[in-house]
């Protein structure tokens, strides 16, 4: 009867697994990865020894380091050494060339280039300094230097030219700045290019390399086109053979020919200008406009006016003296800008103007006097081109606060002599409403263009103007001897 349940004993202590958790067992295989996984498969119920999970094996433990011996290790050292200490020593010397070359000294230049004989910049700034100096042959070899060290720096190249320029040795100059040029697509070396054809006096090929500089670089354009003033006074030569015709290029030659004043020049360079005009360029071409008007170059004028009309570059109608088109912008429509044709319209101590507003199409403008302006004042103004005959000039004019003699007329003059064609004796009181007036004057033989003045003059002395003029309607037409209107 007893024998059983020490059997049984027997087989739980012989190492049969068991289901019950073992917490001591637990422990350890938190401490080792490989005894836990080993207890999850027991207690998943593993039935055989396939089952059974195989601890990992260790990793061998490394073999001991090699003990080379001194003699073996020593080269190495001495290589790993000496390459520090030339790294070294290159970096302190490249630094003290680089201090040496910003100082400008002589003795500085020289002794970058000393220690740091590859420094194409040293021995570039030393050529510079030993040419300012009068060295003449140290300059020389030292711009060769650089430029054999840096053969696509064409500033090099340039100072190596100019030396042997000045040293009369022109076939070696000219043979090195072409070659700056080979290298180098800037303008600089084409610029120093034509510079030295001029100096030599071969047109041909300073043209040429000018207006390769140009094209080059042609925000460089004014001193390019100074230049070429230099070398030749005729505007048609430097138009001609001088500037690129480009649209960028003849807004820019254009633009420096105003600057300059030279007029001719832009008569001369007007029709390549008016061929790439837009709104931008509109200012400048009206500006233009009015130098042609002030010089008497009445016909030119009207033609430029004309055609930034016809393209709707200005908002006018244009003018044609024999169609009978006299007047620009006759009903303020626009501002008064005061370019070309257009009203001036001008502000004095104690006057101001502004246009009224718009009706039915049709505007005016008004002045307002203060009673501090001075007399003989030009309110408003217009040049008018013009063929000899009759005209008659009718406009529509009201007052604001005016006494009855107001001061106000027009009077009619030729700009260029200055003869008064005729005067109108003044605007009368029209407090409240618009009236009308007519003035008729003669152009003689000759006069091309008249100017068309609204005046203030103090009509009595010590008698203040204060108030408005109103004025709208403006029209003039050409009539018969007879007064009829053609």
């Amino acid at each position: 009867m007893f024998d059983r349940p020490r059997r049984r004993r027997r087989l739980r202590s012989s190492g049969r697994p068991s289901t019950a958790p073992d917490v001591a067992g637990q422990e350890q295989a938190s401490q080792e990865p490989w005894v836990a996984l080993a207890l999850e498969e027991l207690t998943q119920g593993a039935k055989g020894p396939q089952d059974a999970v195989e601890p990992p094996r260790s990793k061998p433990n490394p073999p001991p380091p090699t003990a080379y011996p001194l003699w073996a290790v020593l080269p190495t050292a001495l290589l790993v050494g000496v390459a520090v200490v030339f790294v070294c020593q290159s970096a302190i010397r490249t630094t003290l060339s680089q201090s040496w070359i910003g100082n400008p000294s002589l003795s500085s230049l020289e002794r970058a280039t000393a220690i740091s004989s590859n420094n194409s910049l040293g021995w570039y700034r030393l050529g510079l300094k030993q040419a300012n100096e009068g060295a003449a042959g140290a300059a020389q070899r030292s711009f060769r230097i650089a430029a054999k060290l840096a053969p696509s720096d064409s500033a090099t190249r340039i100072a190596l030219g100019l030396e042997f320029e000045r040293a009369g040795q022109f076939h070696e100059a000219e043979r090195t700045l072409l070659d700056g040029a080979a290298v180098d697509a800037g303008f600089g070396v084409r610029w120093s290019l034509a510079n030295y054809y001029l100096r030599r006096g071969d047109w041909d090929e300073f043209w040429r390399w000018l207006r390769d500089a140009i094209q080059a670089d042609p925000t460089q354009l004014p001193l390019a086109a100074s230049l070429s003033w230099r070398a030749n006074a005729d505007p048609a030569t430097i138009l001609d053979r001088g500037i690129p015709d480009q649209p960028d290029t003849n807004r820019g030659y254009f633009a420096y020919l105003y600057d300059l004043g030279q007029l001719d020049a832009m008569r001369q360079a007007w029709p390549r200008y008016s061929a790439v005009l837009t709104r931008t360029e509109t200012p400048l071409a009206a500006q233009f406009i009015n130098r042609l008007i002030d010089a008497g170059f009445v016909e030119e004028a009207v033609d430029a006016w004309n055609l930034l009309c016809d393209n709707i570059l200005l908002p006018h109608a244009p003018l044609g003296p024999e169609e009978q088109r006299f007047l620009t912008n006759p009903y303020f429509l626009t501002a008064p800008s005061g370019l070309g044709f257009d009203w001036r319209a001008q502000e004095h101590r104690g006057v101001t103007w502004s246009r009224l507003p718009i009706a039915r199409g049709r505007s005016g403008v008004e002045f307002r006097l203060a009673g501090t302006q001075a007399s003989g004042l030009t309110l408003l103004s217009q040049v008018i081109p013009t063929v000899p005959g009759e005209y008659t000039l009718e406009f529509e004019f009201a007052t604001q606060g005016m006494p009855t003699r107001t001061g106000v007329g027009w009077v009619v003059k030729d700009p260029y002599t200055g003869e008064t064609l005729r005067a109108f004796e003044g605007l009368h009181n029209a407090e409240g409403f618009w009236d009308s007036g007519d003035l008729t004057y003669t152009a003689p033989a000759g006069t091309r263009a008249v100017v068309l003045e609204l005046y203030y003059e103090a009509a009595e002395i010590g008698v203040l103007r204060r108030g408005g003029v109103l004025l709208r309607n403006v029209e003039l037409s050409k009539t018969d001897s007879d007064g009829a209107a053609r």
